[in-house]
């Protein structure tokens, strides 16, 4: 939730959080943390993401490719498991995954990025056939 310092709308109300979005406790929490007036969220953007590494196959380093997947791919299911039952609940709400032309396109030296997108589309996909009829 980013809060604009350059403009000011009268009866606008900005809250802020701060936290890991691989803390994943912290994620499923969060809905009941908010204060009531933005308990009820409508849409949910999940922009998180990051790249480390520009190895090829043979030289990535695990430590690296775990935290883009915990990251890139978990912080979404995690925040989408925390979120999507309330839209459901209100029978309202959007959920938006920022995703990549790396999850539609392999490149050299991307193959944990490029895993990480593809995953993303899945998901994301997927999430939409179980979402769509409800």
């Amino acid at each position: 939730m980013y809060a604009p310092h350059h403009h000011h709308q009268p009866g606008l109300k900005v809250h802020v959080e701060v936290l890991d979005v691989t803390d994943y406790a912290a994620v499923a929490a969060l809905p009941e943390r908010l204060p009531c007036c933005f308990k009820n969220v409508v849409v949910l953007v999940n922009n998180a993401g990051l790249a480390l590494g520009t190895d090829s196959v043979d030289k990535n380093k695990i430590g690296d490719a775990e935290t883009v997947m915990n990251t890139n791919v978990l912080g979404v299911v995690a925040f989408s498991s925390a979120f999507i039952p309330g839209m459901l609940a209100r029978q309202e709400g959007h959920v938006i995954n920022v995703g990549s032309v790396a999850g539609h396109h392999a490149y050299k030296n991307g193959t944990v990025y490029n895993a990480s997108k593809f995953a993303i589309r899945g998901f994301t996909e997927a999430a939409m056939v179980d979402l769509v009829a409800r």
